[in-house]
């Protein structure tokens, strides 16, 4: 069962009214890379930070300042408390900021172990929902077209040993990058009580959102394309419309982190094992340990028997910011990321050179991916969607290029990243190490069985490399 927290406040935050003037209404159109995951469940991240401070300073001076910064950060970035509107008829789905729209923050406090939660070890998913903000539900416009918030936050804090902040986002609001150069703009504000520094340094222009939608290209008119086929019944397993956070799961999650020198050992091995490798990079070669380490898990347990012709599906994400032209700056706001698929037999991937074919395998569907854009504009990736058993996919959740490390509200950086989103389907999260230089923290929920044969797994393959 769920922790039971005390809610001490919640409010509806709108953006700051300081300069420049107030703006009454502002839109976005969604692009083809934001309207694939309109029906996608809300992405669930969670930080950690020790702060020994007493409930009276949390509610006198925290939460205050909190709200300041917060209200200031969404001035710059007015999607976040604006709504996803869906035309129910005819029409395009777009982003609004509409003067008076808010964003729903929570603050409270929980009596739960704070130590034993920013563990490793494995620890019951339910423990961690109390500390992830509800979105607010639905509504439905009179002039016809579902209204959906895109963002929500809330603050916990465990007196005299820390605060977690939580954020629930629809991913068609932004990939990870988007989402995390808003969390560090907020702390950064918070940390330096103001935005000067921080916006007018042309150092730190970056951290202003770039909205500019006319650098994408859409010859084929692929967003209205995909947009039609999201409102038909998807196969796809990762589709939710439930944007509730859950109040029961019996799976157990646990962060596994590859050092740097544990990360060397798959690239030395990597070279001499398959010297023409595509593509053997810190992420390719933990994703390909993960991902057979977990099939080995799933095939230990006995619970079903998969013959060995069948195909095994990795899927993940690459962002393509860069691999554009013209290029879009690293500030854009919005999604631009596209699903890489990498498949192979049951049997390839069991046997004694299966790491080495998984990576082989994650390698060679990113340079498909990357190589082909032609291919993107026309929607093949979307196609090949269609062609995955979900049954038998293995997937990712984040990335070792965008993480919230850096963001420091004045309390220091964090202590623990969690990504609760994981429990919804199935996925790995991966991300950069906040405590050791170099490695990665690879986080899983899984049922208990599972998680102690999967442990032993990745144990005695490091050993046995």
């Amino acid at each position: 069962m769920a922790q039971v927290i005390n809610v001490l406040e919640h409010c509806r935050l709108p953006p700051s009214t300081s300069s420049p003037a107030a703006i009454a209404e502002f839109t976005l159109p969604l692009t083809f890379y934001d309207v694939i995951w309109i029906n996608f469940h809300p992405i669930q991240r969670l930080l950690f930070y020790k702060l020994p401070y007493p409930k009276s300073h949390f509610t006198g001076t925290i939460i205050p300042k909190l709200k300041q910064s917060l209200s200031i950060a969404l001035k710059h970035f007015l999607p976040i408390a604006g709504n996803l509107i869906i035309p129910l008829d005819s029409g395009f789905p777009q982003l609004r900021y509409a003067k008076g729209d808010t964003l729903s923050v929570t603050f409270a406090e929980s009596f739960e172990d704070f130590q034993d939660l920013v563990g490793n070890h494995p620890r019951n998913c339910s423990r961690f929902y109390s500390l992830i903000p509800q979105l607010p539900p639905e509504s439905v416009e009179s002039g016809g077209a579902r209204v959906s918030a895109v963002f929500a936050v809330q603050v916990t804090l465990f007196p005299n040993y820390g605060i977690t902040i939580g954020f629930a986002n629809r991913h068609v609001i932004g990939d990870a990058n988007t989402v995390t150069r808003f969390i560090r703009a907020w702390a950064s504000i918070n940390k330096l009580e103001g935005e000067t520094e921080l916006f007018d340094n042309n150092d730190n222009k970056s951290f202003l959102p770039f909205y500019g939608r006319e650098v994408i290209e859409d010859p084929y008119k692929l967003g209205t394309l995909v947009f039609n086929e999201m409102k038909k019944p998807q196969p796809w397993r990762l589709k939710s419309d439930n944007s509730e956070v859950p109040t029961k799961n019996f799976n157990l999650r646990a962060t596994f982190v590859m050092s740097q020198d544990e990360i060397q050992m798959l690239k030395k091995s990597a070279k001499e094992n398959m010297p023409d490798l595509v593509h053997p990079s810190s992420f390719v070669l933990t994703c390909a340990y993960i991902w057979t380490s977990w099939l080995k898990s799933q095939e230990a347990l006995g619970e079903e028997i998969v013959d060995e012709n069948e195909t095994e599906y990795f899927l993940f994400a690459a962002d393509f910011r860069a691999r554009l032209s013209p290029l879009l700056p690293d500030n854009y706001f919005g999604n631009c990321i596209l699903p890489c698929i990498a498949k192979s037999t049951r049997g390839e991937l069991h046997g004694p050179k299966g790491l080495w074919i998984a990576a082989e395998k994650i390698g060679m569907s990113i340079g498909k991916r990357l190589n082909d854009n032609e291919g993107i504009l026309k929607g093949v990736w979307f196609n090949e969607l269609y062609e995955i058993n979900w049954k038998r996919l293995f997937s990712v959740s984040g990335s070792t290029k965008h993480d919230t490390n850096d963001a420091d509200f004045g309390w220091g950086k964090p202590e623990k990243y969690e990504c609760i989103s994981i429990d919804s389907d199935g996925a790995m999260s991966i991300n950069k190490s906040g405590k050791y230089e170099g490695g990665l923290e690879i986080g899983l929920s899984l049922p208990k069985k599972q998680m102690d044969i999967f442990a032993d797994i990745l144990a005695s393959g490091l050993k046995n490399l």
